[in-house]
């Protein structure tokens, strides 16, 4: 929750950079507008989601499974098929090089998997336990 918070206001702070950060990107171009506009809201909506408990908070959990798997998908193509990378653009992500962003990604990836599967298996649980 914490790190779509962030990244989100982030984005919005310094929509002008992401903007033209996007553009560059060779991958995202076309799209470029639909991404800068819809990533922060997006990323914003996981964050409303995941603050509630119960249904709303699962669709938060794969909610962020998607975009943390479209976002590690994404650094994945930067780095084996793209002849530019663009800069990171994340006051919380700056200091890392692109290879240790992706690791990053990989790791909050596993992580919001997990929580995705124990929310479920407790929903399954609650769910069976009723009378």
């Amino acid at each position: 929750m914490l790190l779509f918070g962030l990244t989100a206001i982030d984005k919005a702070r310094q929509f002008e950079r992401f903007y033209a950060e996007l553009g560059k990107s060779p991958f995202l171009m076309a799209y470029q507008g639909w991404v800068a506009w819809g990533t922060p809201i997006v990323e914003g909506i996981v964050v409303f989601l995941l603050i509630f408990g119960g249904t709303l908070q699962l669709w938060g959990l794969y909610a962020s499974v998607f975009l943390m798997s479209l976002f590690t998908g994404y650094i994945y193509l930067l780095l084996n098929y793209s002849y530019y990378t663009p800069c990171l653009c994340s006051a919380a992500l700056e200091s890392l090089t692109w290879e240790q962003h992706l690791v990053f990604n990989l790791l909050f990836l596993a992580l919001a998997m997990a929580a995705t599967a124990s929310k479920e298996r407790q929903r399954q649980t609650h769910k069976n336990n009723k009378p």
